[in-house]
């Protein structure tokens, strides 16, 4: 007896299933077939023609290899160069403010969920490591000024390109190169070694960008740099910050040095000028800057609670040999002249702490150089400023600088500056204690020329009121037994001699005390108009020292 064979029926439901899974399997496995055989192509194609698209072919991109492991969630990247097409930047329409040369040995990202990347367009890792990159800026002079134009809200945008989400615990600078560059001329502009950028909590979205506790979209930054250091535009002076550091979390930026550094001698530089000028030798240390308000950094706004100086040196030197020019300099006093800053700036008070400052001057008759010196300087300014909406509220920036004049006798003043006041208008008083006058000797004798033979310096008090035009004053100055001596240099002679006839003339017209026995004291009221090519300390000392001269008799 024959069996019939049994068969089978298969549900056409459960058909198509079948033939779907496998189809599925297949695509899956060969997906992941073509995936790990040409992931390195697929993601080259990818940031090129992404960075291709941004930038209107203006950059090329190249590497030496990429290594992508999604299991650990790895990705390297080795040898990376991004760099401008000279030629495409000359044909393009609206050519670009700044052009970029990016050279990066490595980059390593870790914790990348590859498949939530993919399919929802979003990306998040543990870290991002971009080590020893070195970064090309070059000014072109031309287009918007990208770093003035951009709207702040559309920067998000930017980055995130056809994802909706990037996240990573900690993105990481280490020991990059960045410089600065005239693309018109080939020289470098700034140059900054050794910095490292620690970026954490990195979240870029539409609402991470206006979240007010984070700055660049991280939660905390730490950035560190070795040295920056640039030339002025005249080629005089080169600039130097030693040892930089700025953390979001604690809000304060430091620098172990910064040093303005003459790069001519005193008398090269007096040689190389026209007209006389000064010649600047500063040098501040470690300098902190507390309380910033980083989120006012991108709209180039400095807010900060103190700017603190632990010590520093400033030197000035003039050959008064030289002529002057004929420059009108209404408008440069120090609190004017802060209007002029490119950068808005808003500091509580400022803190100067140990200070040496110097003014050195040479006479063209007796060929040597005075030097004006104060020790021990301590300043303290209040509501340092140039912010509008500030002033607006207190217009009044207080400064209160002690010192030790010539390392002899204490030196206090107090300065009140009218901020954007239409004239100018100051205020200073100060006081000198007692010294031995013949300590002064080291400014008569070079910049009289005249020697003070004896006498004592019992007090010296002023209190001017300024502004634009000149200053009122009151001068009392308060001495004993004073005797002078006036020099002069004869012709081929080294050192100055005494004048005898006008010497003897001198001490007859020169009130030997104030107050003389039985006298009140005598008090000098100056009205000083100012020179217009001159500053606002020449103005300062001139009313002073007329008052001196008044005091002693002196009328010429």
């Amino acid at each position: 007896m024959r069996h019939k064979r049994k068969t089978f029926h298969i549900p056409k439901g459960f058909k198509f299933g079948l033939i779907s899974s496998v189809l599925l399997l297949v695509i899956v496995v060969g997906g992941a077939w073509y995936w790990n055989n040409n992931k390195g192509w697929i993601i080259r194609n990818k940031i090129e023609d992404a960075i291709a698209e941004k930038t209107q072919g203006l950059y090329n991109v190249k590497y030496d290899s990429l290594g992508l492991n999604e299991a650990s969630g790895r990705l390297t990247v080795s040898n990376l160069h991004i760099t401008y097409d000279s030629a495409k930047y000359i044909q393009q329409a609206s050519p670009a403010a700044i052009l970029l040369n990016i050279s990066i040995p490595a980059i390593n990202v870790t914790g990348i969920k590859t498949p939530r990347a993919l399919l929802q367009k979003e990306i998040k890792g543990t870290k991002v490591e971009i080590r020893s990159p070195e970064i090309e800026i070059y000014y072109t002079y031309k287009g918007k000024d990208s770093a003035r134009n951009v709207p702040t809200e559309e920067i998000y945008k930017q980055i995130l390109g056809e994802f909706n989400f990037i996240e990573f615990d900690t993105v990481l600078i280490t020991d990059a190169k960045i410089s600065t560059n005239s693309l018109r001329t080939g020289k470098p502009i700034v140059l900054i070694d050794s910095v490292s950028i620690m970026f954490g909590a990195v979240k870029i979205d539409s609402a991470s960008q206006v979240d007010s506790t984070r700055f660049l979209f991280s939660k905390q930054i730490q950035l560190s740099a070795h040295e920056a250091r640039w030339r002025s535009a005249n080629g005089r002076y080169g600039y130097k910050v030693s040892d930089m550091s700025f953390d979001t979390k604690t809000n304060i930026f430091s620098a172990g040095q910064f040093d303005v550094d003459p790069l001519l001698s005193e008398s090269n530089f007096a040689n190389k000028l026209k007209y006389q000028d000064d010649r600047y030798d500063f040098s501040f240390r470690d300098v902190r800057l507390t309380g910033v308000k980083s989120e006012n950094i991108l709209n180039e706004n400095i807010r900060a609670d103190s700017l603190i100086i632990s010590s520093a040196s400033l030197k000035v030197y003039r050959d008064i040999g030289r002529p002057r020019d004929k420059k009108n300099r209404v408008g440069s006093y120090p609190h004017q002249v802060i209007n002029q800053v490119p950068l808005i700036f808003d500091i509580r008070k400022v803190i100067v702490n140990s200070a040496f400052v110097e003014y050195k001057e040479r006479n063209p008759i007796t060929r040597e150089a005075g030097k004006v010196q104060f020790y021990n300087v301590n300043a303290f300014i209040s509501n340092f400023s140039n912010n509008d909406e500030t002033i607006r509220k207190n217009s009044l920036m207080t400064a209160t600088v002690n010192s030790r004049f010539l390392n002899k006798s204490y030196l206090r003043t107090n300065w009140l500056f009218y901020l954007k006041h239409p004239a100018g208008k100051f205020k200073v008083k100060g006081e000198l204690s007692p010294m031995d006058a013949k300590q002064l000797n080291v400014l008569a004798e070079p910049m009289g020329p005249a020697r003070i033979e004896k006498g004592s310096l019992n007090s010296l008090a002023f209190n001017l009121d300024g502004n634009d035009n000149g200053t009122n004053a009151q001068i009392k100055v308060l001495y004993n037994d004073l005797k002078m001596s006036l020099l002069e240099l004869d012709k081929g002679a080294k050192e100055t001699d005494r004048k005898f006839l006008a010497s003897f003339l001198a001490n007859i017209i020169i009130k030997n005390d104030n107050p003389k026995k039985g006298e009140e004291i005598r008090t000098a009221n100056i009205n000083y108009t100012r020179d217009p090519n001159r500053s606002l300390f020449n103005l300062c000392w001139k009313a002073i020292f007329k008052g001196v001269k008044q005091t002693l008799g002196v009328k010429k």
